[in-house]
């Protein structure tokens, strides 16, 4: 059965007897709320245990077990929720197969997904299926998003005019907890320079916040962490389809390391030569700036530059192996003491 993310509140006011919960799509942050939904619905009636589970940590076969596990009634009455997040549709069948011929007393089962196709045999279990329910989490439209924005800056007492607010809501990414995030960092932007400057433009504080975010992906890969690298490349480079901007950010903070290696060289102190750059190193990255001078030798920034000069070409040229030169880029920066064998 398919229900609309907007109608899920009253549906579980009037009917918490479905069992099995489909929530997917490019929303991550909508798709987190219908988890915290049930969950909350849950605990009011039952006294809950909650279980997560990722799909690419079990093995074939092991899910099913896990089910059978957690649908024997304990001697306490427990309810069980089972929250179970698909990075594929591997377990589809498996699911499906159970699922269709189980009647699962004391647990509930809520799967979480990305995008599903139209042809996903689970998405289509949960739409025809009358014990189940599937919501798809859509990216928040504008009117949405401004509606977001508005009701944030309600609750935390601060006023803005409506044109400030759609700008904002303009600016702003289409996922909900990215909203939020973005939001967040606002306000304290906000905080910090409302004194400075009482008159300044709300979106303004979007683009530092952005800016910010950015900056610190390019120092990661810099400093070699690869953690979430490629979440956070999917959404700096728009899923790849912008890896030139990505590119640019890296030689720009490479020429920087190299101006200030070249400073050092002459006998000048590393202080005097990192306040020459222009834009400023932001001071909370400024000590992470001066490890990664003493990290890299001026032919290792060299190296470094020619590959991603190399790869930003391949790009412009649309050579069909200009991703794979890129990502593997990547890769020996992250393993920058095999630098020299690269090269």
């Amino acid at each position: 059965m398919i229900i609309k993310f907007n109608n899920l509140d009253n549906f579980l006011l009037d009917e918490l007897n479905k069992k099995y919960f489909l929530f997917y799509g490019p929303n991550i942050g909508r798709v987190g709320e219908c988890l915290a939904k049930i969950i909350k619905c849950l605990k009011s009636d039952y006294k809950l245990n909650v279980i997560n589970l990722h799909s690419e940590e079990l093995k074939k076969g092991r899910l099913i077990e896990l089910f059978s596990e957690f649908q024997t009634p304990n001697i306490f009455g427990d309810h069980t929720l089972i929250s179970l997040f698909l990075s594929d549709e591997k377990l589809s069948k498996e699911i499906i197969n159970y699922l269709s011929k189980q009647n699962t007393y004391n647990i509930s089962i809520v799967i979480r997904s990305g995008q599903l196709s139209k042809k996903s045999i689970l998405r289509s279990f949960f739409e025809k299926d009358l014990k189940s329910i599937i919501i798809p989490c859509y990216e928040e439209t504008f009117n949405e998003k401004t509606l977001l924005i508005k009701e944030f800056f309600e609750k935390e007492k601060v006023c803005f005019q409506s044109d400030q607010i759609k700008i904002l809501s303009d600016r702003l990414p289409n996922d909900r907890i990215e909203i939020k995030n973005e939001l967040e960092k606002v306000l304290v932007l906000l905080n910090d320079k409302s004194k400075e400057q009482p008159n300044m433009n709300i979106a303004d504080l979007v683009t530092d916040s952005l800016e910010i975010d950015n900056i610190k992906f390019v120092n990661d890969i810099i400093n070699g962490d690869s953690h979430s690298f490629f979440a956070k490349y999917k959404k700096f480079t728009d899923f790849g389809n912008d890896n030139i901007k990505l590119i640019s950010y890296l030689l720009d903070h490479l020429y920087k390391l190299s101006f200030v290696k070249g400073k050092l060289r002459e006998g000048k102190d590393i202080k005097k030569s990192m306040s020459e750059l222009k834009p400023q190193i932001f001071f909370k990255y400024q000590n992470s700036f001066v490890n990664q001078i003493r990290k890299f030798e001026e032919t290792d920034l060299k190296i470094m530059i020619r590959k991603l000069i190399a790869c930003k070409k391949n790009f412009i040229e649309n050579k069909s192996s200009s991703n794979y030169e890129f990502l593997y880029t990547m890769l020996i920066f992250f393993n920058s003491r095999d630098l020299s064998k690269n090269s």
